[in-house]
């Protein structure tokens, strides 16, 4: 996943990502977020792996990415999060 940040001054995040199957529920372990990350003022980007459990039931998955304050990820609702889009697991 690639974050891209536009910021008025240096800031430090968290990189979180979601996997909401089909009843609501985050599939998403943690595997890949990173819990500290700075970013420059102006626009940057960071990337990072997002792994997701092979253990999957077959369905229709939303990925969602997270931005939360730094070393906080799934302590209540992130900063702000955005749907990257759906995959489907056989």
């Amino acid at each position: 996943m690639t974050y891209t940040i536009t910021a008025k001054s240096t800031i430090q995040l968290a990189l979180g990502a979601a996997l909401y199957d089909q009843s609501g529920n985050d599939q998403a372990d943690g595997t890949g977020d990173e819990d500290q990350v700075t970013f420059p003022t102006g626009t940057s980007s960071n990337s990072r792996q997002a792994l997701f459990p092979p253990s999957l039931a077959t369905g229709y998955y939303e990925v969602d990415g997270e931005l939360w304050p730094p070393n906080t990820i799934g302590d209540g609702n992130p900063i702000t999060y955005g749907s990257c889009g759906e995959i489907y697991v056989q």
